[in-house]
């Protein structure tokens, strides 16, 4: 305010002093007097300080006091009363001139006007009305010059040895019983049922020998004698004589009914022996322990080698009636799980996606030996790949060099060659209020990025690592937001370079002032519900942006990802939009007893803004810092010094000039509103 008002003044002044002095031909007269002026004007333009050019410049002119004011109509006619008495003040004579010439009439403008619809005309199809830069201008040639660079991708596929994860088998035991009988037996075993209790036994008949004693029926006995010589012995007695005489003995066999034995089997129906025979020796313990075996001996195996993952009892202690007979144990079936390295070889390195792509020189590489063997094998390769984004963007201008524009007899002079620093400006004020706008308040950074991760798991072809083929760079912009929502831009607050909705899920709180500048009040309610977890991401940006959330998912599929989790999906879209910049890949998961690598992890820092991605790839190297590792990665832009450190001037920004596209204004739209405003308009009185 402190420079504007008094040059503004200086303006009028010099207007009304042209005014004043009008010939016949005021066009005429103006154009002579900016060509007197334009000498002696041209030359402080560029002066650092307007004290020394202004005539009554200050720094604090009371002018300053009207700014905010809700009318100043009282202090124009206040100023203008005042101006009656010095009609020669240089102010007041630009006041008074202004308030004359506001009471001059203006022909209206209508849209059909000549010279509106003579412009109308060439601003519609120059090429039509003879109106080329080589019809009004001489020596003119056509130059093309490099906007900005072509972007790549870094991208891998992989070639491995399968990993197949959680084969589950059961081992089961089966339990037989067998009745048996004792040996000699003649008969059995036998089942014989109970009427009154239903209750079944097995029985056996066992033969008995036995010795039976007899004597004459006029004998008496037989009976054990008492008498020697005979004591001990069956005797008969002759009842007449008294002589005790032997028994005569004999052989009678009989059958006695005894109970048969059970004979009880345990047998296992192992359907895990495949995968318990490539267990390196020493490192299986028995089924249902999951404790690791202790002091194992050192790896051996095959190549395509297990380990037991999980042994657990499925069919717990148990009581059951078999063949009759009741049989308890503690365990009737183990479920086990096992995780195995295959012979079989897969690949996703014949995606078309990379047929456009360039393999680097050292790959494919080894990301995983198994060092059992004396001389390792390699189990998983890595093949990286540089992948064009998007093409070099030129510029082909027609340059006139220092020539004279003509036309009608009028000449303009152009021996100032364009300005060549206009995208340049453009990313310096991008950055400055990106800076302002996404200052992260509790650490006090900007530029400020987001560890975003993908994995590749060597146990299946899915490579969640992809890009998602959502090739369109302008893609969920909030340019783009605010064209879905409003059908156009109606807020000077829009940038049309940040990515705010795919980066909800990595910093709510800190993107909702990205939609804050779109809204006022941004999508507030639909954040905290992301934030709380009752909403997904994707059910967030396909309310605000739905046609281009619908397109992005099918890329997505095709795309091979749709399978990964969203925040994998996002990611892609990210890399797809050059917001990231890859940190590398480290083996995330191991099999814990046969070491073997089952997935690869990439890290990413990603920016909601390319701007921003740019300033921190080539930022960070001036105040020092990296962007850490891929396990540890640091995407914590600058603190507020290392910013105010950067020197701009060194950065080349030119991936972002392409990105610079100005968009012409409608010059019928803008012929008919000011051909409508002309005749109501008055400079001082009312508004234009």
């Amino acid at each position: 305010m402190s420079v504007k008002a008094p040059f503004l003044v200086c303006a009028l002044a010099l207007a009304l002093a042209f005014a004043t002095s009008a010939s016949a031909d005021p066009v005429s007269e103006a154009r002579a007097n900016g060509a007197a002026a334009n000498s002696a004007i041209r030359t402080t333009v560029n002066s650092s300080t307007a004290s020394t050019n202004v005539p009554g410049y200050t720094s604090n002119p009371p002018q300053t006091s009207l700014y905010s004011q809700p009318s100043l109509s009282v202090n124009a006619s206040a100023a203008l009363t005042a101006c009656l008495s010095t009609p020669t003040d240089p102010t007041c004579q630009a006041l008074l001139g202004a308030q004359s010439s506001a009471s001059l009439p203006r022909p209206p403008i209508p849209p059909t006007d000549p010279s509106v619809a003579a412009a109308n005309a060439i601003y519609n199809n120059p090429s039509s009305q003879g109106v080329t830069l080589s019809s009004v201008y001489s020596g003119c040639t056509t130059t093309t010059t490099l906007l900005a660079p072509a972007t790549y991708d870094s991208q891998a596929c992989f070639t491995y040895l399968m990993r197949s994860l959680d084969n589950v088998c059961t081992n089961t035991l089966n339990v037989t019983v067998d009745w048996v009988c004792p040996n000699g037996a003649t008969s059995g075993p036998t089942r014989v049922v109970d009427p009154v209790t239903g209750t079944a036994t097995w029985t056996c008949e066992m033969p008995q020998v036995n010795t039976v004693y007899s004597c004459a029926a006029t004998q008496v006995g037989p009976y054990v004698s008492t008498t020697p010589p005979l004591t001990g012995q069956q005797v008969c007695l002759d009842s007449v004589s008294g002589v005790e005489t032997l028994a005569t003995a004999t052989q009678v066999t009989t059958y006695t009914t005894v109970d048969a034995s059970p004979l009880v089997t345990d047998t296992w129906n192992d359907l895990c022996a495949g995968y318990e025979a490539r267990v390196p020796p020493g490192y299986l313990p028995p089924e249902g322990d999951n404790t690791p075996v202790q002091n194992p001996p050192p790896m051996a195996g095959p190549l395509d080698k297990c380990e037991r993952a999980n042994s657990t009892c499925s069919s717990p202690t148990a009581t059951y009636v078999i063949n009759d007979y009741p049989v308890t144990r503690s365990c009737w079936q183990y479920t086990d799980s096992f995780n195995c390295v295959d012979l079989t070889n897969p690949t996703d390195c014949t995606q078309p996606q990379f047929g456009n792509c360039t393999q680097t020189p050292s790959s494919p590489y080894c990301i995983d030996w198994d060092t059992t063997f004396t001389s390792p094998i390699c189990t998983a390769y890595e093949t990286d790949f540089t992948c064009e984004k998007t093409p070099a963007s030129y510029q082909t201008v027609e340059n006139c060099g220092a020539q004279s524009f003509c036309t009608d007899g009028s000449c303009w002079d152009a021996s100032y060659p364009p300005d060549q620093d206009f995208a340049k400006t453009v990313a310096f004020l991008e950055a400055s209020r990106e800076a302002g706008k996404y200052l992260d308040a509790a650490s006090l950074r900007v530029f400020k990025g987001f560890d975003n991760r993908c994995v590749k798991k060597l146990f299946g072809l899915v490579n969640c690592c992809n890009e998602g083929g959502t090739a369109s760079r302008s893609m969920f912009t909030d340019y783009q937001i605010a064209s879905a929502a409003v059908g156009s831009i109606g807020k000077a607050a829009v940038s049309t370079y940040t990515y705010d909705a795919l980066f909800v899920s990595d910093a709510p709180g800190f993107i909702l002032t990205g939609f804050e500048a779109l809204w006022d009040t941004g999508y507030s309610s639909g954040l905290a519900g992301v934030l709380a977890g009752d909403l997904a991401v994707s059910d967030f940006v396909s309310a605000i942006v739905p046609g281009w959330w619908t397109l992005a998912i099918m890329a997505i599929q095709y795309s091979g990802i749709l399978s990964c989790s969203e925040a994998e999906q996002v990611t892609a879209m990210k890399r797809d939009a050059s917001l990231c910049v890859y940190l590398g890949t480290y083996c995330s998961s191991r099999l814990p007893i046969i070491r073997t690598c089952i997935a690869q992890t990439q890290t990413y820092c990603c920016y909601n803004s390319r701007l921003a991605r740019i300033i921190n790839e080539q930022g960070l190297a001036q105040v020092g810092r990296g962007f850490g590792s891929a396990q540890s990665p640091s995407c914590n832009g600058f603190s507020v010094p290392e910013l105010q450190a950067l020197d701009f001037s060194r950065m080349n920004l030119q991936e972002f000039y392409a990105e610079i596209a100005p968009t012409l204004p409608n010059a019928t739209a803008l012929g008919s509103a000011a051909a409508s405003k002309v005749p109501s308009c008055y400079l001082g009185q009312g508004r234009c």
